[in-house]
């Protein structure tokens, strides 16, 4: 039973840290300085109370380099209408102990336990650390490289963006570049290359180069390798190109009668930056063998940007019995058909619309309002329950509290933990 007691205690432990993993934050959370000389400065960060309550905060540093750290107050208090503190620290690092690359110092912000059963829940864990890099120049010929791409539009060319960090002790000539670009089926679609001006010693610099060529809508990987002198330097990156797109979000069938013609809506989303012309979609019944047995097709639209829009079908159900069934919905617009396929179960007076086959669109069909609802009408229980049996405990006041009852109110406490955070997970959702 002692046993059980101490594993309980400790799962409810985990549920109670896991709510504190966020409540500290720093801004900024790296800097990086040159380090080619003595350093003597001062620096300046920000705390930040995630969750804006009565905190107590000490401040320290470690690492290689702690000792030559002075922090200006090591002690910090927070109310809980203060949502930052700013802390000041000071370093004085001599060159000649500089380990060529990067030397890291790590300033410690972490919170102070009021109580030995906070201090249990919470020791270090609720904490953050903020790094400074000391950027030494490494002997030779080195070079930092980051690349990025954008997501330009439908007649837009990509954008490639490169950040050189010359950290070696000589400058660097004739920097150039190539890139491949691949669409979504891997096949390479473009190529470019690029040259770049000298980068100093010490230097850090961004370019920018377009790639020279529109591309169609699609998911598309770049692959660019950046040679100097013999050193080739590889790096690659992902981008999308934004196109004309719809998306079905919902059905609605109202006052359904089997064996006439029903109305159906099909609420369409644009998340295009202009009105697309022309939207319609053929719908195609099929049972669940995959027959089609009947279609129908909506009226033509334009759908306005940003907005849900509505694709209105009539679809003559006579001779349809009741069953499961499949909408294959062929939706049309801009030049290209897209297909999304839902569950749908006919009834005599109603049809009940699942989650996509296929495709990206949601349906919306209350299941997750009523796990929603069901988990919070057991976590109302168990806390009604708790509260019970607290009353019982100070009523009764026995000598010893059986042991039982302990793990009772321990397994209830972890279960309604749990609850609350299966409850915030399906509510982000």
């Amino acid at each position: 039973m002692k046993t059980g007691i101490k594993l309980i205690t400790i799962v409810f432990l985990i549920v109670l840290a896991s709510s504190s993993c966020f409540a500290l934050g720093v801004v900024p959370s790296r800097k990086i300085v040159k380090f080619d000389s003595d350093i003597d400065g001062l620096f300046k960060i920000t705390a930040i109370n995630n969750e804006k309550k009565d905190v107590n905060l000490k401040v320290y540093a470690r690492g290689r380099f702690a000792n030559y750290v002075s922090i200006e107050q090591d002690l910090i208090h927070l109310t809980n209408k203060q949502e930052s503190a700013a802390i000041k620290y000071s370093i004085d690092v001599p060159y000649s102990i500089r380990i060529p690359g990067d030397n890291l110092i790590e300033i410690v912000i972490e919170e102070i336990p009021e109580s030995p059963m906070q201090k249990t829940t919470i020791a270090g864990n609720v904490a953050v650390v903020h790094q400074l890099v000391l950027r030494s120049p490494k002997e030779g010929k080195f070079v930092d490289v980051m690349f990025f791409a954008n997501n330009p539009g439908l007649n837009d060319e990509a954008l490639f963006t490169y950040t050189f960090s010359n950290i070696g002790s000589e400058d660097i000539k004739n920097i150039r570049a190539e890139v491949e670009v691949f669409d979504s089926n891997l096949e390479s679609v473009a190529k470019s290359s690029y040259s770049f001006n000298q980068l100093n010693a010490g230097e850090t610099r961004k370019e920018t180069r377009l790639l020279g060529t529109k591309l169609s809508p699609d998911n598309y990987k770049v692959v660019t390798k950046i040679y100097f002198d013999d050193i080739k330097i590889e790096k690659e990156t992902a981008f999308y190109v934004v196109g004309p797109q719809i998306d079905i979000i919902g059905i609605d069938i109202v006052n359904f009668n089997l064996g006439g013609i029903n109305r159906i809506d099909f609420y369409a989303y644009n998340s295009w930056k202009d009105e697309i012309k022309d939207v319609y979609a053929d719908v195609y019944v099929k049972d669940s063998s995959g027959i089609i047995v009947s279609s129908f097709k909506t009226y033509t639209i334009n759908a306005k940007p940003f907005a849900d829009n509505v694709l209105t079908g009539h679809w003559n159900t006579k001779g349809l019995s009741t069953g499961d069934y499949a909408f294959m919905v062929a939706l049309s617009y801009a030049g290209k058909i897209e297909e999304r396929e839902f569950k749908i179960s006919v009834f005599e007076d109603q049809v009940i619309v699942s989650q996509p086959i296929t495709g990206g669109a949601v349906t919306k069909t209350g299941r997750g309002n009523s796990i929603v609802s069901l988990l919070v009408l057991i976590f109302i229980a168990l806390v009604i329950l708790n509260i019970a049996l607290i009353i019982y405990i100070k009523r009764k006041n026995p000598p010893i509290l059986p042991q039982t009852l302990y793990s009772i109110i321990l397994f209830n406490a972890v279960i309604s933990g749990l609850l609350f955070k299966i409850f915030d997970w399906i509510r982000m959702i």
